[in-house]
């Protein structure tokens, strides 16, 4: 039933589900909230088997002749997104990184991914010569391979600490910290051969606490809980 779920209802808007386990009752908005509720609560139950639960209020998506759903390349498309900005977030984070190590792993990285699709591309244009066909033989296929795209470029939208910043306000409810300022404390520095006089700002940081709660309290996931 869980596989199930995630294959056809994963990116539904209107997905409800309710948890029957032993009358449990408990609801959800999210397959991954639910799955998780599972582990946690009713350890007993296996997830890859038939799960006690309702779905309520699911629209089934129409299924298109041929071809495939320009809402569903998006959300597949915006879902790429998240997940490399969260791969960055979370490297960054538990392995204590500098954000120059960060645009490094950003630059490297990228470079490896466009010269894999690169390769990509000589294999497939190789293959198609040899049944008598060229790779703009195909509409749109090479454009597919452009190192512009998406495909060649996973961290666009995320190659600068700035664009980071922004993305993970927007799509993680990221609270930054906020910097209070008390003065200035003049000090000795060597500049050159003599010591000057500089300025030295007095300040410290700290997390709102109410915006992070705020935030939280706007996540899915945790109002299910």
């Amino acid at each position: 039933m869980v596989g199930h779920l995630v294959k056809v209802h994963r990116n539904d808007p209107s997905l409800h589900i309710v948890c029957d386990v032993s009358g449990c009752q408990s609801t959800f908005s999210r397959i991954f909230s639910y799955k998780s509720h599972l582990r946690r609560t009713h350890k007993d139950i296996d997830t890859n088997i038939r799960q006690p639960m309702r779905a309520i209020d699911i629209v089934e998506p129409e299924v298109p002749e041929r071809g495939v759903d320009n809402n569903e390349i998006a959300q597949n498309g915006d879902e790429i997104k998240r997940l490399n900005a969260l791969y960055l977030m979370k490297l960054k984070e538990v392995h204590y990184l500098t954000q120059t190590s960060v645009d490094s792993i950003v630059e490297g990285t990228t470079a490896i991914v466009q010269n894999t699709v690169q390769t990509i591309r000589n294999e497939v244009e190789k293959k198609l010569r040899e049944s008598g066909q060229e790779l703009m033989d195909v509409d749109g296929l090479a454009d597919v391979f452009d190192q512009t795209q998406p495909l060649s470029n996973p961290f666009a939208h995320v190659k600068t600490k700035s664009r980071q910043t922004a993305y993970q306000k927007t799509n993680f409810s990221l609270v930054e910290p906020k910097r209070v300022l008390f003065g200035h404390t003049s000090k000795k520095r060597r500049v050159g051969g003599s010591y000057q006089e500089v300025l030295v700002n007095d300040e410290f940081a700290y997390i709102p606490l109410l915006d992070t709660l705020q935030q939280l309290l706007n996540i899915p996931s945790v109002l299910a809980q």
